[in-house]
């Protein structure tokens, strides 16, 4: 997974829970409106990657600019992360996944 701020990529090969701490890392100043934890990865037993999101977060975790129906998502390569408002606001913190292997 990546940031577009041009910082590194984190690799990840189990559950990993994203928040305000580990994504001030690589994603920058956006990092900010994340909430601890604001989502987890994991790969599921069919060796997809999923997002599972987490409900008392402050600004909602988007993928491909919407929120997700479900609590897990399967992601695929390419899709964008985001943290938005549910006012409609811009998304922030736009991460692109990347699946090596």
């Amino acid at each position: 997974m990546s940031a577009d701020t041009g910082r590194e990529s984190k690799k990840i090969k189990l559950k990993l829970a994203f928040g305000k701490k580990l994504l001030d890392e690589f994603a920058g100043e956006d990092a900010q409106f994340a909430s601890e934890p604001q989502f987890r990865v994991f790969p599921n037993p069919l060796k997809q990657w999923v997002l599972e999101t987490v409900q008392s977060v402050k600004n909602p975790t988007f993928i491909n600019g919407s929120e997700p129906i479900e609590d897990q998502t399967v992601l695929h390569q390419g899709d964008i992360i985001s943290i938005g408002s549910r006012r409609g606001n811009e998304d922030k913190m736009k991460l692109m996944v990347h699946v090596e292997g």
